[in-house]
């Protein structure tokens, strides 16, 4: 299985196999490249394709 994700600023896509690696990648890329401190369940719900909320 590979997981996505794009960054709804800039559109950098982040993808593998490994979710955790992925929620890694984007979590640093918000923080690194946009000065945003993303809460890393979030990214991991979007990734399982839920709402982080729910």
């Amino acid at each position: 299985m590979t997981f996505a994700q794009a960054c709804p600023r800039c559109g950098e896509e982040f993808a593998g196999d490994d979710r955790d690696s992925v929620a890694d990648q984007v979590v640093a890329h918000a923080t690194d490249d946009h000065g945003h401190a993303l809460d890393r369940d979030i990214v991991l719900a979007h990734l399982d394709g839920r709402h982080p909320h729910d």
